[in-house]
């Protein structure tokens, strides 16, 4: 069994509630539209119940206000492992006078602490890579689903990841954790040190949440923290008993328009969340709404259907009337989850919003009537390679570790030159600094292409080994640096051990170099 790290994890949120929001802070209804139930049923042909219920399995401090602006009309709760992060979750509520949520205390690794009950929507964001069996998770989850009963997972993705678990190893090996208050600002510090184009300086600066504390916490010094491959949560959810709704993508993430980009019809989803990954196309989070199995009964499209926080009839607030009322005379812009950039509306569409007339375009998008029909995950997808253990190096001359979950992307395909081809229109939107090889794997072939086919040509008669089995050529040199670099920081635990310093010479001060040179001790 997998070992349970739950009770750190509560350790850590009791210390560092997450995320840290000003209690001022207020969002419009507006830009919660595609979280509102109603949006989210009608997207899969079917519509809510009466009196709909919401659980939110690892609310943190912030997602009860959120959902319950979304869903005015819903009956929330919201529970979570840490008591600190409930009490800032309530304290939220009354401030903003909301009063259709109510909290509890639950371990979601202890079933007996579960609510007795069935929800409309469950919403699990960012807290099964905690648990040791998220996959039980799940299927108690299942249960607990009323007919036509949605679930929102949001669960951290492999390839795309790997930057922020590489801050983490490094972090570990300097002996910095969740549960002091100054490791956060140490590793702040850190991160400050190192080149512009260091693509972990980068990761971390571009971090939303590395502007505070707790965001730090919870994303490079976290106390039990996975990825997931695309085949390995599209398993999870199969055999949960879960089928694909539609993902929170951007299009470049999402699998039913890649599809046509790339021109490769026919797949599954467990294909296309694992292939956008891969090639980090995604640029987020694997973030999927699922259903059960043959759970939905859908119904006719009403064409005159209205969005509720789009209804002057719908109890969302005076202040809110107003706004829609301003937008019916100068228009609008929607904050959007899944369009490449906010949906524009003109007066005019603003009003065909809000007075339920036969709906086109972009106001069909905004009531949800692009209805999509759940699809199995793993249907016609075979087993996928597993991923390349990054710590395993090869002796001679071979993928730098920083970089080697690249080139998982490259022995993906027999055919590399034409992948290579059907990438290339879609890589420069995925970059936006300026890296030495680039931050995906399209743009770094792009860039070293004759030294990656070479390694291609070779790599079978290479050999791998723990890189605590090697060292790196010139490697007394190379750890010395090492050595003065962290000397300058305050607040490090430098190990003594060669084979730690090596990896941290590696994620530190080899960014330069896209391949290294290791020998046998």
């Amino acid at each position: 069994m997998p070992e349970n790290r739950v009770p750190l994890v509560k350790e850590q949120y009791e210390k560092f509630p997450y995320p840290k929001v000003p209690l001022l802070a207020k969002l419009h209804r507006d830009t919660l539209w595609q979280i509102n139930l109603d949006w989210i049923a009608r997207r899969l042909g079917c519509e809510p119940g009466p009196n709909p219920r919401i659980w939110i399995a690892g609310c943190g401090t912030f997602q009860p206000y959120s959902f319950a602006r979304a869903n005015p009309k819903a009956s929330i709760l919201a529970t979570d492992l840490s008591s600190e992060s409930l009490t800032q979750a309530k304290k939220r509520c009354r401030f903003h006078r909301i009063k259709n949520v109510e909290f509890a205390p639950i371990d979601l690794n202890d079933v007996s602490t579960y609510p007795d009950e069935k929800f409309d929507l469950i919403e699990c964001y960012g807290v099964l890579m905690s648990l040791p069996e998220p996959g039980k998770v799940l299927k108690e989850f299942s249960k607990r689903l009323k007919p036509n009963g949605i679930l929102r997972v949001m669960v951290y993705t492999h390839y795309g990841r790997q930057r922020i678990f590489q801050i983490q190893k490094l972090s570990k090996l300097l002996g910095l954790g969740p549960y002091e208050k100054t490791h956060p600002v140490i590793l702040r510090s850190l991160m400050t040190a190192l080149p512009e184009t260091h693509p972990l300086k980068s990761t971390f600066f571009d971090y939303p949440d590395s502007k505070n504390l707790p965001g730090i916490v919870d994303g490079f010094l976290h106390a039990s923290d996975q990825g997931f491959t695309g085949e390995a949560v599209s398993k999870i959810l199969d055999e949960a008993g879960f089928e694909l709704g539609f993902c929170y993508h951007r299009p470049w993430g999402d699998p039913e328009v890649m599809e046509k980009k790339l021109v490769r019809p026919g797949e599954d989803p467990a294909f296309w969340l694992h292939y956008l990954d891969l090639w980090q196309s995604l640029k987020s989070n694997f973030i999927l709404c699922v259903v059960p199995k043959k759970g939905l009964k859908t119904q006719e499209k009403k064409s005159t259907a209205r969005h509720p926080l789009f209804d002057l009839g719908e109890p969302v607030g005076i202040r809110h009337k107003l706004r829609l009322l301003k937008s019916g005379i100068l228009g609008t812009h929607l904050q959007s989850r899944t369009h490449e950039e906010a949906v524009q509306l003109s007066a005019k569409e603003v009003r065909a919003l809000m007075s339920g007339k036969a709906p086109t375009g972009k106001v069909s998008d905004v009531l949800g009537i692009k209805t999509v029909k759940p699809r199995p995950f793993l249907e016609k997808s075979p087993r996928f390679p597993m991923p390349t253990e990054p710590w395993k190096v090869e002796i001679g001359k071979g993928p730098n570790p920083l970089y080697r979950h690249l080139f998982d992307a490259y022995t993906f395909s027999e055919d590399l030159p034409t992948e290579w081809e059907k990438w290339k229109p879609h890589t420069r939107p995925l970059e936006d600094s300026d890296q030495p090889w680039g931050l995906t794997p399209a743009s770094t072939y792009e860039n070293q292409k004759e030294l990656i086919d070479e390694w291609l040509r070779s790599r079978e008669k290479r050999t791998l080994v723990p890189i605590s089995e090697a060292r790196l050529v010139k490697e007394d040199e190379k750890l010395e640096v090492l050595r003065v670099f962290l000397g300058k920081q305050k607040g490090l635990q430098i190990p003594s051990d060669r084979a730690s310093q090596r990896v941290l010479w590696v994620l530190l001060l080899s960014h330069q170099e896209l391949f290294l040179e290791f020998e046998a001790p």
